[in-house]
């Protein structure tokens, strides 16, 4: 969020946008967050630079399926690591698994925080 705050890009999978939605509905439904909460949440993102990667959807069952199973990890998991590693993007997570492999693959920088 620091890098993003002083006009840094991220760059994401294109389900980015479901997953934050699904972020906020499941927060409202568990009464985590209220609709003004979730107002301000939503436009807090809407102001960071993210640029959502176009290809994800047609190497999702290739590429990003190879990763989830060599890793055991989620397919959307996935997505953002095979993203950063073709890219050679940082990957910002707090995932141990993920941080790990990150690690592991060498070519994508894990970025924790």
């Amino acid at each position: 969020m620091q890098l993003l705050a002083k006009g840094n890009t991220a760059v994401v999978p294109n389900l980015w946008a479901l997953e934050a939605a699904n972020v906020v509905a499941k927060s409202r439904k568990r009464g985590l967050l209220t609709e003004a909460g979730a107002r301000e949440f939503l436009a807090l993102l809407s102001d960071l630079d993210v640029e959502t990667d176009t290809t994800t959807h047609g190497r999702a069952l290739h590429d990003t399926l190879s990763i989830a199973i060599e890793h055991d990890f989620s397919a959307y998991d996935a997505a953002y690591f095979e993203l950063a590693l073709r890219e050679g993007l940082q990957i910002a997570t707090l995932d141990q698994d993920l941080t790990a492999a990150a690690v592991k693959a060498g070519g994508a920088r894990v970025l924790i925080g």
